[in-house]
């Protein structure tokens, strides 16, 4: 067993508010509420201390608690949870702002509902294996 970090982050925007299509239809951008969901993770990270920038095999488990009872798809918050955890890379260079350094080293992750909260958050937990 590794080393486990335990984080409580602020529910996420669903993948499908998260990236548009660039006109002209090649690849996709961030829209602002994605990159403000980023920064507060980042900020959350750093605060914890837990920017490992680790390149070893990850496992996650997630609980999400949402704000209402609305039908919702705890699938549709990963990506979004996963790429900001994920260290940051301005061009060629590493940023170590992430507990990972890229979302393929998650070798087994599974995310649950939780009860619901007013404010809606994700309780995590990520194992450096």
């Amino acid at each position: 067993m590794g080393k486990i970090i335990s984080l409580q982050l602020p529910l996420p925007p669903t993948e499908n508010g998260c990236y548009r299509p660039l006109k002209g239809g090649h690849g996709m951008y961030k829209t602002k509420e994605a990159k403000i969901f980023q920064r507060k993770v980042k900020s959350i990270i750093t605060a914890n201390k837990v920017a490992l920038a680790s390149k070893a095999d990850i496992r996650i488990m997630f609980v999400v608690h949402f704000p209402d009872n609305r039908r919702r798809d705890v699938a549709n918050v990963e990506k979004m949870l996963f790429d900001a955890l994920q260290c940051t890379r301005f061009k060629k260079t590493l940023i170590e702002d992430g507990v990972f350094v890229d979302d393929s080293q998650i070798v087994d992750h599974r995310g649950v509902r939780g009860y619901n909260s007013k404010e809606g958050y994700v309780e995590m937990e990520i194992e450096i294996i």
